[in-house]
């Protein structure tokens, strides 16, 4: 399922997965992928939040 969804992801062809992949290297890409993703979600969170509270209200 996860292999799928790499190629679903175009971070990999089928082809590529069953050919130059093994598994286990192919799981660690798929791990890394979804890592690189929490933390560009994570730094979008942080930079909305700062802008935040940076604005004022005008009365």
């Amino acid at each position: 399922m996860r292999l799928w969804a790499m190629v679903g992801m175009k971070v990999a062809t089928k082809a590529e997965l069953e050919e130059y992949y093994d598994l286990d290297e192919a799981l660690k890409m798929f791990a890394i992928y979804h890592m690189g993703q929490d933390i560009q979600a994570a730094k979008i969170e942080e930079v909305t939040k700062t802008r935040g509270k940076g604005r004022r209200r005008q009365a």
